[in-house]
């Protein structure tokens, strides 16, 4: 039996990248899946994957930023599966920034206001409605796990992609707040923070997959260990802290890839 069996769990942005690991990793372990993102098509595809694995999986089209939308994902994915164990909150963004070379520094008043309205409304507001619909039905079973992906680059100033940085300070401080609010009604709360990872985000990031050797020397100047890590690594964090092994811990963020 898996450390999920039986759960139901709805991972945002899982269509791809670090979400549709959490994803595979979780149906994997015995869960069933929603998959809750904007690309529908590469969404469906994640969610026939994880049948393959003898699970249920429903892929709905969500913009988290969109509060309608929101609602209406955890509507159906209550009325298919009746509850909700778990909620992944990992779709995000990161507008493309000052990362074509390492020595561009973006001044605050070179960040256009699009770049921050974008990266603020995928990452941090899109993680409270999904939090604000979700949060009802698991105090209502009195049960649950919430699971932020963050990022190191919300644990200190970054020049070069302030907002995103931003954006993902707040997520960790939301997450010990969500933890201080819930845990009379054990629901935990947990944040996940990313060091490196090469995904399509860091791809925008960096202009596209020409662009990795800026991404690498990223890696060599600024991690303990000199690599990156995988979405798989931070697939199997997410799936720990959703499993009963984890029910001791919350408030927590923590880093993968240092």
């Amino acid at each position: 039996m898996g450390r999920l069996e039986g759960k139901v769990v709805i991972v945002t942005g899982g269509a791809r990248g670090i979400g549709r690991a959490i994803a595979l990793a979780s149906a994997k372990e015995g869960a069933d899946l929603v998959i809750a993102d904007t690309q529908f098509e590469l969404a469906k595809k994640t969610a026939e994957e994880i049948r393959a694995f003898g699970r249920q999986a429903m892929a709905i089209q969500t913009d988290v930023r969109e509060s309608k939308e929101v609602e209406e994902m955890i509507r159906k994915t209550v009325e298919k599966f009746g509850k909700i164990d778990v909620l992944v909150n990992n779709a995000g963004t990161c507008a493309p920034g000052r990362l074509d070379a390492l020595s561009q520094i973006a001044s605050p008043l070179e960040i256009e206001e699009a770049d921050w309205d974008t990266t603020l409304e995928t990452n941090l507001k899109g993680t409270y409605l999904c939090c604000k619909y979700v949060i009802p039905h698991m105090r209502k079973q009195r049960s649950g796990k919430i699971i932020n992906i963050s990022s190191v680059a919300g644990r200190r100033g970054n020049p070069l992609i302030p907002y995103y940085g931003a954006s993902k300070a707040a997520i960790i401080n939301y997450t010990e707040s969500l933890a201080m609010i819930l845990g009379d009604y054990g629901i935990t709360a947990n944040a996940i923070c990313p060091v490196f990872v090469w995904t399509d985000l860091w791809k925008t990031a960096v202009g596209g997959e020409q662009n990795k050797a800026i991404f690498d020397q990223f890696v060599q100047l600024q991690t303990i260990l000199k690599r990156a890590t995988t979405p798989e690594k931070i697939a199997a964090l997410a799936v720990f802290l959703a499993s009963e092994d984890a029910d001791d811990i919350t408030a927590q963020s923590i880093d993968v890839g240092s």
